[in-house]
């Protein structure tokens, strides 16, 4: 195959990639945000963030995950404060319950969990949910199973 032959695939615009964090489908998420708690749901961490893997792979691909994670967990984050309102943030600090859904049985371990959402902390940080994400504690992560739609959610509650 030459290199004529081969196709790059069609980048999302501008409005298409807020258009898909601006309406969520109702099965995304169980529970609505309040000013007490915002809920947003994002997909399974990829294996290069999980602690037992991360070794076996770039340092360069770690980055660029970790990076990806948190842009996509600010921007939900951001959308659920603009539904709430502005003027009750930042918070003093949060808790993050993270209740994940996967495919089958097979799910990796909790701690496994709680260091894959490093960047899912600091997105929460540049959304402006928290001053800074020292003051976020992660609490144990509740496993479901949900063939159609395996997702974590995480469940941010208030701190004090």
């Amino acid at each position: 195959m030459t290199l004529a032959a081969k196709k790059k695939p069609r980048r999302k615009t501008k409005e298409e990639f807020l258009a898909s964090f601006l309406s969520p489908s109702p099965a995304k998420t169980t529970t609505e945000s309040t000013a007490e708690r915002i809920v947003v749901a994002i997909g399974i961490p990829p294996s290069v963030l999980l602690p037992n893997q991360s070794n076996n792979h770039h340092w360069a691909q770690c980055g660029r995950a970790r990076k990806a994670q948190r842009q996509e967990v600010g921007m939900l984050v951001f959308v659920e404060i603009s539904r709430v309102g502005f003027a009750r943030f930042p918070w003093p600090g949060a808790i993050v319950e993270p209740h994940c859904f996967y495919k089958n049985r097979r799910r990796p371990d909790e701690d496994a969990i709680c260091f894959s959402l490093k960047g899912a902390r600091d997105g929460m940080q540049d959304a402006g949910l928290v001053e800074n994400d020292r003051t976020i504690s992660t609490a144990i992560p509740v496993f479901n199973i949900d063939k159609a739609n395996p997702r974590i959610e995480l469940w941010i509650t208030k701190k004090g």
